[in-house]
């Protein structure tokens, strides 16, 4: 091997080991801690809509990547929008890419700082709807609070929820179901039967 092609290798090896140490420094210092969520079904569509709030516990500035998974089930479904800005809602969209497995978006934060991020998509349903809450887990920590309500017609009978709701009511044209989580690491996804 020639020291001239050692050199480049080694060169490319600590590279990568660097860009890796980085991330995994910026990773540590990003923290999702909490999720507001309103979930919809209606006319055939399953819809998502939220705040998602993240911190900056690092000393220096965040710029990453994240992924968002859609469910990859026995239950597929077709994504016919998809928004991401921040909170408050500026006209920024800080999507990266989207694909039938998910979407990658933009987080930017200051050392120390807390951001709430607008996510917004809407699927095509049948009679079964699946939100991941598991991917919890590859934050390494649970959620300080997390809070979701469903909204569906009451022409619609709800078959099973993967959680129960803490509690329900109904309007004039809708059922409207309520969780609140404190300290709340997932075990299951929330999925609903319909």
């Amino acid at each position: 091997m020639s020291a001239k092609f050692r050199i480049i290798l080694v060169s490319s090896t600590l590279l990568a080991v660097l860009i890796l140490s980085h991330l995994r420094l910026h990773s540590q210092s990003l923290e999702f801690f909490e999720e507001s969520l309103l979930f919809k079904i209606s006319g055939g569509f399953f819809t998502v809509d939220g705040q998602y709030y993240f911190r900056n516990t690092g000393q220096s500035d965040i710029h990453q990547i994240l992924f968002y998974p859609f469910p990859a089930d026995d239950h597929p479904v077709s994504t016919d929008s998809v928004s991401v800005t921040e909170t408050p809602v500026t006209e920024e969209q800080l999507l990266v890419h989207r694909s039938e497995k998910g979407f990658s978006f933009l987080v930017q934060l200051k050392a120390g700082e807390e951001k709430a991020y607008h996510i917004h998509y809407r699927q095509k349903v049948r009679n079964h709807a699946t939100y991941i809450l598991t991917s919890t887990r590859h934050w390494g920590k649970p959620l300080e609070k997390a809070f979701y309500q469903l909204t569906v017609p009451l022409d619609i009978q709800i078959i099973r929820l993967s959680y129960p709701p803490d509690y329900q009511e109904n309007n004039l044209n809708e059922r409207i179901y309520y969780w609140f989580r404190q300290d709340f690491m997932p075990d299951r996804d929330f999925e609903i039967e319909f």
